[in-house]
């Protein structure tokens, strides 16, 4: 079951909105998108009962234009942010923490599949904002970023907050980098990190 399946051809904003379907068998997806521009504020979404074989998760989105996170929160039990073919996704800040309990799950908080024609563009946090090593949060139980399919065709900006996996952080090192800041690596709680300091 999918919560919200969007498909509008304009842009969509949700603001304030919760969605709890964190039982055992809950929905296949918290929100799915397809062609689309969506910003989001405030949502909460747990589909951390979310555990289908394949396309599940918090955020599922498939041929969409362009995705805006702003202070959501959004736990799964696949990946919490599934990107499949979509040309932006920012995410300013918040937690996204994509759980490894499918049988076919991808486990990451940011997981990104793009192609020639879709050539994704991810940003997470601003170069422009105040340096934190927490926020936005970005965990998954196999990677925090997986970039994993034609990662060549996807661009990474990794300027603020933390990258968290048990895997590894990320699974391809980010395109751009904040200036002025040292990209650290380190462990909490059986979790490998990446940060700026």
């Amino acid at each position: 079951m999918v919560v919200f399946l969007l498909r509008k051809k304009r842009p969509v904003t949700l603001t304030g909105i919760g969605v709890d379907f964190s039982a055992p068998g809950g929905a296949r997806a918290g929100t799915q998108l397809s062609g689309i521009n969506l910003m989001m504020s405030n949502v909460t979404i747990n589909s951390s009962g979310c555990s289908y074989a394949t396309n599940s998760g918090g955020l599922v989105s498939c041929y969409a234009g362009s995705i805006t996170l702003d202070n959501c929160n959004i736990t799964s039990g696949n990946g919490a942010i599934e990107l499949e073919c979509t040309k932006s996704l920012v995410v300013n800040s918040g937690t996204y923490y994509g759980q490894a309990l499918g049988k076919m799950s991808d486990g990451s908080g940011i997981a990104v599949a793009s192609d020639s024609t879709y050539k994704a563009t991810v940003t997470i946090g601003s170069n422009s904002a105040a340096l934190s090593t927490t926020n936005p949060t970005i965990k998954g139980d196999i990677y925090g970023l997986d970039n994993y399919y034609y990662n060549t065709t996807t661009t990474v900006y990794f300027y603020n907050g933390i990258l968290q996996g048990k895997t590894a952080a990320y699974s391809s090192a980010p395109t751009g980098r904040r200036s002025g800041a040292t990209l650290r690596s380190g462990s909490s709680g059986g979790f490998l990190t990446a940060y700026f300091q």
